[in-house]
């Protein structure tokens, strides 16, 4: 893992926890910050892949896509100081936009949770159950649902 994950996960296990931090609660951490760039920098290394559509975006298109890429960056730096954005802000940030008292798929729980780009559906729940920001049931055929916890601010 690089320095800079380890680092980040030292800071947000202080800020966050009252116990001493444990070497596998931070490694867990750093792994998980390190996941969310990694996938991130591999999906854009990779290209378009065989099937994928491969044609160019229409100028419209492009600056919808703009406009759209610049209103989630102002909407997330107006949430949390860019400067200072931990995973405990991002969740926090995501914990805000969920929708109070609904039980929620995975798949629509992530969605609503309206992360960052470029995080996947199993980074956003384990951010917001490694945080206590939801709780979790069984439902239909073994599959998790979800709601928001009330958590004092």
């Amino acid at each position: 893992l690089p320095q800079w994950a380890v680092d980040e996960a030292c800071r947000e296990y202080l800020r966050t926890q009252e116990r001493k931090p444990t070497i596998a609660a931070i490694r867990k951490l750093a792994q998980q910050h390190f996941a969310v760039v990694e996938y991130t920098r591999q999906k854009a290394m990779r290209g378009p892949q065989v099937g994928e559509d491969r044609t160019p975006l229409a100028p419209e298109a492009r600056e919808a896509m703009r406009e759209r890429l610049a209103k989630l960056h102002a909407d997330m730096a107006a949430r949390v100081d860019n400067r200072t954005l931990t995973r405990a802000d991002v969740a926090k940030a995501m914990w805000d936009s969920l929708p109070d008292d609904k039980w929620m798929t995975g798949e629509e729980l992530a969605v609503a949770a309206d992360p960052p780009p470029g995080w996947r559906n199993d980074v956003v729940i384990s951010t917001l159950v490694d945080f206590d920001l939801v709780d979790r049931d069984e439902a239909f055929a073994g599959k998790a649902i979800f709601r928001k916890k009330e958590v004092a601010a």
